[in-house]
């Protein structure tokens, strides 16, 4: 009990500590620590500079019976015109030594990767972003959480 009390201030202390560069931060939880192929996540994110640069991240809980060095996902990003992008990627969560990324308490663990560098978006406006789950099974094991991060990159200046 006191281990998932210590866990849930941590992970409410890194949703506040967002700072001036978050422009934008979502989780979605799946159920029983398990994320089904049929489990789609969907953000929707205001952009209301299209004059500077972001960095987009997604966030990623597991726990440390996750049994692969990455998760592979599909993204598609719609614009508010409708048009879609879509880009697999894969998020290395583990070192080449066996041991996890990211930052762990007990048997879960954080992990922030980054999918874009200093995007630039041709228009402000809401943004659609869908994550899948593209691993080979059904359903993934120990995957707790994923979420969407949009950050102005550090050289960017409003």
């Amino acid at each position: 009990m006191l281990q998932k009390t210590l866990l849930f201030i941590l992970f409410a202390f890194l949703l506040s500590s967002c700072g001036k560069d978050r422009v934008f931060k979502a989780i979605h939880d799946f159920d029983n620590g398990k994320w089904a192929k049929s489990d789609i996540v969907t953000f929707e994110a205001n952009i209301e500079n299209a004059d500077i640069e972001y960095d987009i991240l997604i966030a990623v809980r597991h726990a440390s019976a996750y049994p692969f060095a990455n998760v592979i996902i599909g993204l598609t990003l719609e614009t508010p015109s409708g048009e879609k992008r879509m880009m697999e990627h894969s998020l290395i969560i583990r070192n080449t030594d066996g041991t996890f990324k990211g930052d762990g308490l007990g048997d879960i663990y954080d992990i922030s990767v980054p999918v874009y560098k200093k995007v630039q978006f041709k228009t402000p406006g809401k943004f659609k972003f869908i994550i899948e789950n593209r691993m080979p099974l059904v359903e993934m094991p120990g995957i707790m959480s994923i979420g969407l991060i949009i950050n102005k990159s550090k050289k960017s200046e409003e």
